[in-house]
């Protein structure tokens, strides 16, 4: 099965309908993880997995706010090769 990567991009907190539908999208493609780029309560993680996430990734402590890309671009890194996603 394809493994998908969906990255959400929710400094609130709270992905949005467009994010959780992009997950759902995802699934029906395989197995889709969510990787975080902002902080995630229990709430925000089952709302998640509600929408077809089986795995979820996130920066400890979230990703700062200061809209530097790197911080992104290593999370994502370290998703793919934890989920063995090509």
């Amino acid at each position: 099965m394809m493994k998908i990567l969906v990255y959400i991009h929710a400094p609130a907190g709270t992905p949005s309908k467009g994010q959780r539908e992009l997950l759902a999208l995802a699934a029906r493609l395989g197995d889709a993880s969510a990787v975080l780029g902002g902080p995630a309560d229990d709430a925000a993680l089952a709302g998640l997995g509600a929408a077809g996430a089986t795995a979820f990734y996130a920066a400890a402590g979230g990703l700062d706010a200061d809209g530097l890309i790197a911080p992104a671009v290593s999370l994502l890194e370290a998703a793919v090769r934890a989920s063995g996603a090509s």
